[in-house]
Formats: structure tokens, sequence, C-alpha cells
């Protein structure tokens, strides 16, 4: 029975608000995990409580999983939109935490649209943006978003958002810059989505693992350690963490310079190590929350090329963020459209109706959870 108006003109509105955003945020984020999970060569699913094809790479733009992701994006962009457009200029109360809060989840939204999807709209029934396109919406979002910062950690955050979604335009030296930004700010910054299963936000993929419904890809068996049986429910998930500066400089080092230039190429495997070492420090920090990597010290030595210094930072990618969807969109897959979306719209190219799935792939589709050596295939691609 609360209309519109009354809850905009209703007491602690803003701070009502964007409680309601974060829960929204968390459930987005979870299945963002859970899906992307089975799509990339981390995760198998032993149940039918979620997509039985995804294991084989097989994606259609009538899946309700595309339908149903997407629809968390457009959630989230339209209560940020409410919230920062309505709500605030009628609640004298609103604080600036609340709106940098708003801002920040607003550009995380546009940064898993553009990691994941082909294309999306920006409103309801609004124009289609492409991947590339998402994300320069997330790094104005952002920029928005800098002016509230009033804390270390809150720039730090900023600076990391950033640098994820100038990797992922592929602009390495202006990434590498909001990498150390971020660092100077807060070496250790993390930043997860919380859980209320009392009230029914539960981390489904975290349930999921621990109940023993999706298995862990046997490389990565040692990341069962983050997912205990006690109150599984309930347990965090991050969206955004130091590890990441540390990872974006040591790629940035590679990928930023010409690779036939062996002299650059030896001071560039350097710096990549110095950055590696750096995260392997801050990981030791907080076992309880990133699986305990690899001997990283024996196997950067062994890196002594590009390729072989790039499949160790994507393997140490998959690690660190082992159940936080980033592995699929490091592998290069790309949602479609979903059936929805496209017929709201005239003349779309059914490009956008096909999902990406990078050509080195196609052969282990089948197999892709089973493949231990992913990693060295995707940077042979690229």
């Amino acid at each position: 029975n609360v209309a519109t108006t009354d809850f905009v003109s209703s007491p602690q509105a803003m701070k009502v608000w964007v409680n309601g955003t974060q829960a929204n945020l968390a459930v987005a984020v979870s299945t963002f995990a859970e899906y992307t999970g089975l799509l990339s060569d981390d995760l198998m699913n032993n149940s039918s409580r979620s997509s039985k094809t995804y294991d084989q790479l097989d994606i259609l733009y009538t899946d309700n999983e595309v339908f149903k992701l997407s629809t968390h994006i457009g959630k989230l962009l339209q209560m940020t939109e409410f919230g920062l457009n309505t709500i605030a200029p009628n609640d004298a109360d609103t604080r600036q935490q609340e709106l940098f809060t708003l801002r920040y989840i607003r550009a995380y939204a546009y940064i898993l649209a553009g990691e994941n999807f082909v294309a999306l709209p920006r409103e309801a029934r609004g124009e289609i943006l492409k991947s590339e396109d998402l994300l320069a919406e997330s790094l104005q979002e952002l920029s928005l978003a800098e002016t509230l910062a009033e804390t270390a950690e809150q720039k730090a955050l900023v600076a990391l958002f950033k640098a994820r979604a100038l990797r992922g335009q592929g602009l390495w030296a202006d990434a590498a810059t909001q990498a150390r930004q971020s660092l100077e700010y807060c070496s250790d910054y993390l930043l997860c989505v919380q859980y209320d299963a009392l009230n029914g936000y539960n981390n489904s993929l975290h349930e999921y693992i621990a109940g023993g419904l999706f298995t862990i890809a046997d490389q990565l068996s040692f990341e069962q350690d983050k997912f205990p049986m006690a109150d599984y429910w309930n347990q965090p998930i991050a969206i955004a963490k130091s590890e990441e500066a540390y990872l974006i400089l040591a790629e940035a080092a590679i990928r930023a310079t010409d690779p036939a230039d062996a002299t650059i190429m030896a001071q560039d495997l350097a710096e990549a190590r110095l950055q590696i070492n750096g995260l392997s420090q801050l990981v030791s920090l907080r076992p309880a929350y990133v699986s305990l990597l690899s001997d990283v010290s024996t196997l950067t030595e062994s890196a002594t090329d590009r390729n072989s210094m790039l499949s160790l930072i994507y393997d140490l990618r998959q690690q660190v963020f082992f159940g936080e969807a980033r592995r699929s969109n490091d592998l290069g897959i790309r949602l479609p459209l979903s059936e929805v979306e496209f017929n709201e719209h005239s003349n779309l190219p059914q490009a956008y109706t096909q999902a990406v799935i990078p050509a080195y792939l196609l052969s282990i589709r089948t197999e892709i959870d089973q493949h231990s050596d992913i990693s060295r295939l995707l940077v042979e691609s690229l």
C-alpha cells in the first residue's frame, strides 16, 4: 500500500533504499558467481539446481540464465538511478556516504555488464550499449563517485574499479596508473558483499559448493578451504580487493610493451615478478578469505618469457578470484543479449543474440572442466 511518493517522503528513505540496493547487489553477485563459475573451468555441476549446459559452453540467448543475469544488472541500474535522482533530492538526511555507495554500485553494475555481456541496455527499453561502451559508462560513474569519496578506503575502491574497467578496455598504462593509485590509498583493501540468510538473502554459490552440488575443478581442489560448511549461507563474496591491483600491474608490465623488444621484455619480467611478490605477501595476511597460492617464488622464476609469465598471471587470477565471478571474463566468454531485451528493440544485429566463445575454447568446450592448461591456451590466443 506504499506509493512512491509515500516512500520518498518517509523518514530515513535513503538509508532504507541503500540497504535494499546492497541486498540486491549481494544476490546479483552470488548469481553471477554461480553461472560464470560453471561457464569457466572453475566448477562442475553435479545437480539439476543450476544450468546443465553451461559446463559445455552451450549458451543461448533464450536461456533463463541470460535473462536472469541481465535482469540483475538492470535492477541495480534502476535502483541506483532512483536513489540518486529521486530519493536524494527529497531526503534532507541523505549522507554523502550513501550517495557514494549508490554511485559505486552503479559503476560496478556497468562493470559486470561490460565484462560478461556482448551488449545490454542502459535502462529499460533504452539504448543498447556494447561491452566496451558499458565499461566506459562505469568509468563515468566512477569519476562521479570520486567526487564523493571521503576516506582513503573509498578512494582506493574508486581507483581499483577504474583499473579493472581500463584493463577490460585494454588500456594497460592507464590501468596500471589507477592500480598504483589504489595501493597508495590502501595497500590491503577488501570489500565484500554480505548475506543475510535469516531474511532470505543467501550465498547460493557457497551453499552449492559446500553441499557438494558443485565440484571444484581438480587443479583448484585446494580452493575447497574457501567454502566451509559452517554458516555457508552467510559467507561473504569479495567484489574488490587490493590483490587485483598487483595482478593488473604485473599483467600491464608484460602487455603494455612490444613483445619483440627483448631488452624491454627482460625489464618487464622483472617488474611482473616484483608485483607478484607483493601479491603473495598480501594474500598471506588473510588466508581466511583467499586460499593459499602455490609456491609463487618458484613459479615466477620459471616464467622466463612473455607467454609463460602471462600464463602464470592468469593462473593466479583464477586462484585469487575463485568464486568471485571473474574467470569466464578472463577466458573471453561473453553472454548474448537476452531474447526479452532483443525483442524490445527493432533493427538490432543478430550478432547480439550469439554468445562469444573464443576459438581456442571451441575444440575443448565439452572437456573444459577437466582441462588443466587453459591459461596457456588463452595466452597463446592473445
